[in-house]
């Protein structure tokens, strides 16, 4: 069995009668001849992914691979009723069990979320604590497991885990000074350098699925079309086999 988690890269499609089309995580599991459990859902942030893939953990769950699909580390998320996750971006919050709020109430929230919680430098941190969660979540399932960046380049761009990077810099540029003395500068300098090193145990692949999609394989809100997700189930594929994973699975 399949283990998938992700954001809306990884959800699903619907045609004009409002049946789901089969998305890359349909396509790979196919492929290969697995059953598939899709634990992604629209607007998902990364804590949700951590969140979730827990909860899968905790009630037994035996995948013989995971699959992550992150997503932008502007998202962050609260925790609902019923195990349920309140996903939060600067334009929209949504319950993974109940879909979104009225377009008041979420305003108001997303415009709160933008003052008075999100800081750019902050949020790339939690990324990458998160990921680090994610890494050691998974190794607990005892299986094949690996984490992809669905689109975030300007992420990518930041090349924080590349040992040419200098951290310092890119913390002194992002540090917002309102919020963050000299102490806490070195507090995020010193864990930016613990995520680099740990890092080099992640199974954590580089080019966001991006890299395999043209302006064609998008589709008008700018999501992977049914091309573009067999492009992207291609780009995982193939990563399996030149890692020759099959035989394990």
């Amino acid at each position: 069995m399949i283990y998938v988690n992700g954001d809306s890269w990884s959800f699903g499609m619907y045609d004009e009668n409002n049946l789901q089309k089969l998305v890359w995580p349909d396509l790979l599991a196919k492929e290969l001849g697995h059953d598939l459990i899709n634990d992604s859902i629209g607007c998902s942030s990364n804590s949700r992914i951590l969140s979730s893939t827990e909860n899968f953990y905790i009630k037994g769950g035996t995948p013989q691979l995971i699959i992550l699909a992150l997503t932008g580390h502007n998202r962050i998320h609260i925790p609902g009723p019923g195990l349920s996750h309140w996903n939060i971006s600067s334009r929209m919050i949504l319950n993974d069990s109940i879909g979104i709020l009225n377009e008041v109430s979420n305003q108001k929230i997303c415009d709160w979320f933008v003052k008075n919680s999100y800081d750019e430098l902050d949020s790339v941190y939690r990324y990458y604590r998160t990921v680090w969660n994610l890494h050691n979540i998974c190794q607990k399932f005892n299986c094949m497991s690996m984490m992809f960046q669905a689109w975030d380049e300007e992420l990518q761009s930041f090349k924080l885990l590349d040992d040419s990077t200098s951290i310092e810099d890119f913390v002194y540029a992002k540090a917002n000074k309102d919020w963050v003395n000299d102490n806490m500068i070195h507090r995020y300098i010193s864990g930016f350098k613990f995520f680099r090193k740990e890092s080099k145990n992640w199974n954590m692949i580089g080019p966001t699925f991006r890299t395999v999609l043209s302006t064609d394989d998008y589709d008008n809100t700018g999501h992977p079309n049914e091309n573009g997700h067999r492009l992207i189930s291609q780009f995982v594929l193939q990563y399996i086999n030149n890692q020759n994973l099959r035989k394990w699975l």
